[in-house]
């Protein structure tokens, strides 16, 4: 949508569909905490705003109308979560979207990526759904993009145009 404003949230190295919201009029802000990360994105999509900054005490100026956390919310532990969909809910325009991804189940497991310990935690769809409720964010739907593996759920929701 023409004017509107999308945070790509824990963008890393960027994601395939930008460009087309990118190329629509979309004014996309780039938020990650690697200057690495920023500079794989802005190569892949050079002039869109760029910030280096941690997601828990960034503050943007202004609301979005869309915010995208694809891979990245999902390596904050529990207590950062609960913080994180709050201030999520504050970042978002009324109406505006959230589409983020999570594990599929309650769970703690810390992996390697590249050499490096990385910490992927998840709630349960069930306390999700209900923190989502008490930030007014509605879920527009879930779903495991990876059905056989259930690694990832995919969740869209939609800030409530008032409060609840």
């Amino acid at each position: 949508m023409p004017s509107s404003r999308v945070l790509d949230c824990g963008c890393g190295s960027g994601h395939a569909g930008l460009a087309t919201i990118i190329d629509a009029g979309t004014h996309v802000t780039a938020l990650d905490g690697s200057s690495a990360m920023l500079a794989l994105f802005l190569q892949r999509y050079p002039g869109v705003e760029a910030v280096r900054a941690d997601m828990l005490v960034h503050e943007p100026d202004g609301r979005f109308d869309g915010i995208l956390a694809w891979d990245s919310f999902f390596h904050l532990d529990h207590d950062d979560q609960v913080k994180m969909i709050a201030r999520f809910a504050d970042w978002l325009a009324p109406g505006g979207l959230l589409m983020l991804t999570t594990g599929p189940g309650h769970s703690t497991v810390i992996s390697q990526m590249f050499g490096v310990d990385f910490s992927y935690g998840s709630f349960s769809g069930a306390e999700y759904r209900s923190l989502f409720k008490a930030n007014d964010l509605l879920v527009e739907w879930d779903r495991l993009d990876e059905p056989g593996a259930a690694i990832h759920r995919v969740w869209l929701l939609r800030k409530a145009e008032t409060e609840l």
